[in-house]
């Protein structure tokens, strides 16, 4: 998992940044990455970050939980 969040980290866009992150077990060997994301609320951006995600070796499937605004 730490493998894939630096790749992660490496690739974001430069606005967006990684703000928490933590590794759950899914059951029968399966692992999940839960991160959450800093990002500016601009058209686009959450696209162009899903498609980072889906870029990174080893990340089989993304599943967005939730959006918020944070002020």
């Amino acid at each position: 998992m730490g493998k894939i969040l630096e790749d992660l980290k490496s690739r974001l866009p430069g606005e967006v940044k990684v703000r928490d992150h933590r590794a759950e077990e899914m059951g029968f060997g399966l692992r999940s990455l839960l991160v959450a994301f800093t990002m500016p609320d601009r058209e686009g951006v959450g696209e162009e970050l899903e498609q980072t995600v889906r870029g990174v070796g080893g990340v089989s499937e993304i599943n967005v939980e939730r959006v918020t605004r944070i002020l």
